[in-house]
């Protein structure tokens, strides 16, 4: 059972620093959900 717990940590270790990696060394693109329109003055 120990021996069990310990693969999973080190997988876990090893996924975790392949995602740092991945996040550092590849540029993802910035998310474009929010719009910007121009706010026009309600002048009644």
């Amino acid at each position: 059972m120990f021996r069990l717990i310990k693969l999973l940590f080190w997988i876990a270790v090893i996924c975790g620093i392949g995602l740092v990696g991945y996040a550092l060394f590849f540029e993802l693109p910035a998310p474009t959900t929010e719009v910007t329109l121009p706010v026009e003055p309600n002048l009644d």
